[in-house]
């Protein structure tokens, strides 16, 4: 319980260093908004768990990056199967990475929409363990889960979509988009999409030369749906 009260109190400070008292209200308004999502049928339908929101300072989380972490949140199905339609995408070219997966929703989705592969990186034990758990129950071809930090995280080499749904903040965002950023540079022949959901901090993304915006909605009042592609 105290470290968990210390991760608390870590992610409020840290977040009030790098975003300021306002970009702090912003961000606890954001965490306290449920929209309505039809996740409970989603789990019902597949025998899995991907229901809930849960703070990050209730999970066990051995990273340094963990301050910078978000709770975990349940995606909408729409969102991703949107994006994919406004990308053009023949997503069987794709590998599909989820940065921050949670209990693998996103992976399951990606697999039944039918991406060459399908990969979660979480770095809370308790959601990569689940998201695990829910891939074995559905026995998916080509998905897994990797528990570790995304800002240690080496991607794929192929054609690829990059998927967040707001899963940390700037501090972390600058060092995974970094690698991408390499990432592209070694293969610039094949084509890469980030879509990012709930996007908070953009810029690091907006700044790398070889990616330009494909699309932007909105999901709520407080951040949109983002689309970047390097084609």
């Amino acid at each position: 319980m105290l470290r968990r009260l210390a991760l608390l109190a870590q992610k409020v400070l840290h977040s009030v260093q790098t975003d300021g008292v306002a970009g702090t209200i912003r961000k606890i308004r954001a965490s306290s908004s449920d929209a309505p999502q039809p996740v409970r049928d989603f789990d019902a339908a597949r025998g899995v768990d991907t229901d809930g929101n849960i703070p990050l300072w209730k999970l066990k989380v051995d990273s340094a990056n963990a301050a910078d972490g978000v709770r975990y949140q349940p995606m909408q199905q729409d969102w991703l199967e949107e994006s994919v339609r406004t990308l053009g995408l023949d997503v069987s070219r794709f590998d599909f990475v989820d940065l921050g997966c949670g209990k693998g929703r996103a992976v399951i989705i990606a697999a039944e929409m039918g991406f060459a592969s399908s990969t979660g990186v979480e770095f809370a034990q308790e959601l990569a363990e689940t998201a695990q758990t829910n891939l074995d129950i559905l026995k998916l071809k080509n998905s897994r889960i990797v528990h570790g930090d995304a800002a240690a995280y080496d991607f794929p080499t192929g054609d690829l979509m990059v998927y967040m749904n707001n899963p940390f903040g700037e501090s972390v965002m600058r060092p995974v988009i970094a690698k991408l950023a390499q990432a592209i540079a070694a293969r610039p022949d094949r084509t890469v999409t980030v879509v990012y959901h709930h996007a908070y901090c953009p810029a690091p993304i907006d700044e790398v030369a070889a990616l330009r915006r494909a699309g932007e909605s909105k999901t709520s009042d407080l951040a949109p749906i983002i689309l970047w592609t390097n084609k």
